[in-house]
């Protein structure tokens, strides 16, 4: 979903579909919460941060 960091795309809208494939390019720490953020290139210029639970290696 959309949390407003893509303002090109409608707010709060979906920016893909469950099952989309991408490649981790990068890994980020939230330092308030402690989490890792994991960075995702899905193609045509289409970066989202995913959290842990988000993602499934194939």
């Amino acid at each position: 979903m959309n949390d407003h960091s893509h303002p090109d795309a409608e707010p709060e809208g979906v920016l893909l579909a469950a099952g989309a494939t991408g490649e981790i390019i990068n890994v980020a720490i939230h330092t308030e919460a402690n989490v890792p953020i994991y960075i995702v290139d899905f193609g045509e210029q289409m970066l989202i941060g995913c959290l842990e639970e988000e993602i499934a290696v194939l």
